[in-house]
């Protein structure tokens, strides 16, 4: 494709009465948030774009100029260039330094963080579905229970104190320091702790990620966080209750 071919794609996609899709893969309303996003300079010219894989994307830039957005279209059964899909575009980890380089793009911490998690929770249910298929569900669950694991880590760091108050810090530390996720200690004395997680990690891949979706029902997929944690806490001298609301876990714990 030419430089004037794909300008007049773009012009056309601009126009409020452009034939978005044959499909309706997006509504009026959703159509004008989206044009609403792009930056006014976007409009008067055609923004960057690329050609992969039989697709056109088109890369503006959004009012807020640190971020794009990946606005792709693919060809209809008639030849015709069609709206497809869009994607948000925060980070431009192809933008390296000439090459020979060691520096490359970095993330967000909390993007970072959450993107590592959601690559270890898919692989966790992976292996989740692997295991049941050759060993039943029960095994499988109990697979995940890493509670003298877990206990060794927790000696490492806080030798100098009993594993039970050790795991109280630990556990915080780990939410709130390795996950990022806002966590509150609520209640912590010899016998009895309450944690909070506001906005539990493990429940938002859950409800924001299709793919772990088909694989496995949210009962199940719980199931295995009970597991581990009720392992963990075991092991280190707690009984534990997981209870939630919308994406806040609440663990009671007692001795």
């Amino acid at each position: 494709m030419n430089d004037v071919s794909v300008a007049k794609i773009w012009r056309e996609f601009t126009k409020s009465d452009y034939p978005i899709t044959d499909s309706s893969q997006i509504n009026p309303l959703a159509f004008s948030i989206l044009l609403d996003e792009i930056h006014d300079s976007e409009f008067r010219r055609t923004p960057e774009w690329h050609i992969n894989e039989g697709r056109l994307c088109f890369m503006p830039r959004l009012r807020n100029e640190k971020h794009q957005i990946c606005i792709r279209f693919k060809k209809d059964s008639g030849g015709n260039w069609k709206f497809h899909s869009t994607l948000p575009v925060n980070t431009r980890i192809d933008k390296i330094e000439s090459i020979p380089t060691n520096c490359f793009p970095t993330l967000p911490i909390q993007e970072l963080r959450w993107k590592r998690e959601t690559f270890e929770t898919e692989m966790r249910v992976d292996l989740f579905n692997t295991l049941k298929e050759l060993k039943g569900s029960q095994f499988a669950i109990e697979w995940f229970a890493d509670g003298d694991e877990f206990r060794e880590l927790i000696i490492e760091m806080l030798p100098f104190l009993p594993c039970h108050k050790a795991f109280i810090y630990y556990k915080c530390w780990f939410h709130s320091q390795l996950l990022g996720e806002t966590t509150n200690l609520l209640v912590f004395d010899e016998n009895k702790a309450e944690i909070e997680l506001e906005r539990c990690k493990h429940l938002a891949i859950y409800e924001q990620n299709r793919k772990i979706k088909k694989q496995i029902d949210k009962r199940t997929y719980l199931a295995l966080y009970e597991t581990t944690w009720d392992d963990r806490a075991g092991k280190c001298g707690w009984n534990v209750k997981i209870s939630y609301s919308d994406l806040s876990t609440h663990f009671l714990l007692t001795r």
